[in-house]
């Protein structure tokens, strides 16, 4: 049951991950790396120069210690545990990262500023399909933008991993939780959360984040009832609610929202525009 990290993201490498481990060592005066030396640094020492550094925890591959291969060469490959796969993420994943990092509102300059810095060449073809006017607050544009295709956690890369196990032969469910209205992970004044990352998890354990209104407590009974018959034979099922499809095509997405209607199939590779991303 993958949650908001895609299959087919490539991880790092063993050789990167150690150089990261020798610079850490080195920052903190530890020259030599030696393991007593690190034991003498304060964790608080640790921690702060682990974020200062930008570096980041995960999983490595390609190497006897790790991982031997890449995740999605290893699903090609076909060495990795052949069971049913149920995988997804939500439908606004990136506002909560954006959120944090730009707590205060930003401009559309600045957006658009942001956008040229990351996407270079392609800027004029990102911002004519994601342009500021179109959303409320310019962090939402770049939220939906990470969203779409910004990485680990985003649709395009979800539907990538959803038709690498489709491939592989295992059966695959795919859903995309779509509660806007959802109790945030954090709650930043003057944003506009919607779903998103993590916020499905208060309705796979109710109360989590926060309370639910009566039909998100439907909700919750629901996607609690998928989850636990999925674990149990392999196969999401819940009383009175929708056919959870097994994923062929890229509309076999099972959107994930309360009231009438709010459990549907969905297309995320259209609603994301994965054509476009994959052209780039």
């Amino acid at each position: 049951m993958p949650q908001s990290f895609s299959c087919a993201t490539p991880v790092r490498t063993e050789a990167s991950a150690e150089a990261d481990g020798e610079a850490l060592a080195k920052a903190v005066g530890c020259e030599e790396g030696s393991p007593a030396c690190l034991r003498a640094v304060p964790v608080k020492t640790l921690l702060e120069t682990f974020d200062a550094a930008g570096m980041s925890a995960g999983p490595v591959a390609g190497g006897d210690r790790v991982l031997p291969l890449q995740p999605a060469a290893a699903i090609e490959r076909g060495r990795f545990n052949r069971v049913p796969v149920m995988h997804g993420n939500t439908l606004d994943e990136m506002r909560l990262f954006v959120s944090l990092y730009y707590p205060r509102p930003i401009t559309a300059a600045q957006y658009e500023a942001i956008v040229r810095a990351t996407y270079g060449a392609d800027a004029d073809a990102v911002l004519a399909r994601y342009p500021a006017s179109d959303y409320p607050d310019p962090r939402i544009a770049l939220a939906t933008i990470q969203t779409d295709a910004g990485g680990a956690l985003s649709s395009c890369l979800h539907q990538d991993a959803f038709q690498l196990l489709k491939r592989a032969g295992v059966p695959v469910y795919a859903y995309q939780f779509a509660d806007r209205t959802a109790p945030p992970l954090i709650d930043v004044p003057g944003f506009e959360e919607g779903a998103e990352h993590a916020t499905e998890l208060t309705f796979l354990f109710p109360g989590l984040l926060g309370e639910l209104n009566p039909e998100q407590q439907r909700l919750s009974d629901t996607m609690v009832a998928y989850w636990t018959s999925f674990a149990h034979n392999g196969k999401p099922a819940a009383p009175h609610a929708p056919r959870w499809p097994r994923f062929h095509s890229s509309d076999d997405v099972l959107s994930l929202a309360p009231g009438s209607g709010g459990i549907h199939r969905t297309d995320t590779t259209k609603a994301s525009m994965c054509s476009f991303w994959n052209s780039l």
